[in-house]
């Protein structure tokens, strides 16, 4: 016969056992939930996925939690607080001048996962997207797609450029596309876009090529005047005019590499159908 104190039930270690049962059983729904959601959300890379199931845990705060009851000594804004004192001794010309450089200055992000991220934020606001890729120029977008562009992001790029492009970017703009070629599966990005995006794409390069033609008049203009100004001016004046006109291309030479800075007058009609040739816009 078994005695007695062998068959009680140790009631305090079968509760430990069971809730620790319920803790693990939850823990596996709360990972397999994180995990079903970020494959939902088409998570671009498997940082950001790991990321997702690694805060699983993690509760959104309620309206009863409270962070704390103690004085909250950091302040809201620092950079206010900071400038509090020397305010008063500040023109308004130079606070706006700090105004328009704190606006201007744009964080380079490391790696496509940060562009894409400050992208998504960047396209509730109309023409920041926009103003972002010029900012940043077409080197430093090559460099941050190195690896690889992120999935349907080129087509917004060119939807982008296309709906906002301006005549004095036309440079910067040409400069960007040339780069973006050197993306990591650029190839695999281009074929992917949709119609809509080729449509931009076309329009973008033939605006890009319209607005060259028209430098290109005006500089024969140009030509054409001052070779008629040359006809009533003396020998010594035209041997001046070429050394300045020399000294001029020099400097502007030294200045310049690849297709695109400024202005449209820094990339030509053979530049935009290398262009073409690299979008696969080329005419058969």
């Amino acid at each position: 016969m078994a005695h007695l104190k062998e068959d009680r039930i140790d009631f305090t270690k079968l509760e430990k056992e069971l809730t620790a049962a319920i803790d693990a059983d939850a823990s596996y729904w709360r990972v397999n939930g994180a995990k079903i959601r970020a494959m939902e959300q088409r998570v671009e890379t498997y940082d950001q996925f790991r990321d997702l199931v690694a805060a699983a845990h993690i509760k959104p705060l309620e309206k009863k939690d409270k962070i704390s009851q103690s004085k909250r000594h950091q302040p809201w804004n620092p950079f206010s607080s900071s400038n509090s004192t020397t305010s008063s001794s500040t023109s308004p010309q130079e606070t706006g001048d700090q105004v328009q450089s704190s606006i201007t200055k744009v964080k380079i992000p490391k790696n496509g996962h940060e562009f894409t991220k400050e992208w998504r934020n960047r396209k509730k606001t109309s023409g920041s997207c926009y103003s972002y890729m010029l900012d940043l120029g077409g080197d430093t977008l090559a460099k941050i797609f190195r690896a690889e562009i992120s999935f349907g992001l080129l087509g917004e790029i060119i939807t982008t450029l296309n709906d906002h492009a301006e005549e004095k970017h036309c440079g910067k703009i040409a400069d960007i596309l040339v780069c973006l070629t050197r993306a990591g599966r650029f190839g695999l990005s281009l074929d992917f876009l949709n119609k809509s995006e080729k449509q931009a794409l076309s329009e973008l390069m033939g605006k890009l090529e319209q607005w060259r033609q028209a430098v290109d008049r005006t500089e024969e203009d140009s030509v054409a005047a001052e070779e008629n100004e040359e006809g009533t001016k003396t020998e010594d004046c035209k041997k001046e005019r070429l050394e300045g006109d020399k000294r001029e291309e020099g400097e502007q030479e030294e200045g310049t590499e690849g297709i695109a800075q400024e202005s449209c007058a820094q990339f030509f009609l053979e530049d935009i159908v290398k262009l073409k040739e690299l979008y696969k816009l080329s005419e058969k």
